[in-house]
């Protein structure tokens, strides 16, 4: 499905979800990764309330805005690098990251 602002610009598509009969599997074990990723990073503020709700938050990939002139990498130091580079790792990221690409 496809949505479109009120000038007919293509704002976002849902991709539905794989069929594929592990899919809810990969789903639970993204949450257990994300639980272990949180109690890394115990010493972080928990339900830290910011615009996008209450709970805490880490950046990850490429950002553009806030007076930047080009795009750059998020960066993370110390615990935040790790609990990134940890979710990154992890095979049930990577195939969200792969269905997104494709749909």
């Amino acid at each position: 499905m496809h949505i479109f602002n009120r000038e007919g610009q293509l704002i976002a598509i849902l991709g539905g979800r794989p069929e594929d009969k592990s899919w809810q599997g990969v789903q639970r074990e993204a949450q257990v990764h994300f639980q272990e990723a949180q109690n890394r990073l115990s010493r972080l503020k928990k339900g830290t309330i910011h615009r996008h709700g209450k709970f805490s938050t880490l950046s990850s990939g490429v950002s553009h805005g806030g007076g930047q002139i080009h795009p750059m990498n998020f960066q993370n130091r110390g615990r935040r690098a790790e609990a990134v580079a940890y979710l990154n790792s992890q095979q049930c990221f990577k195939r969200f990251a792969s269905f997104g690409s494709c749909a």
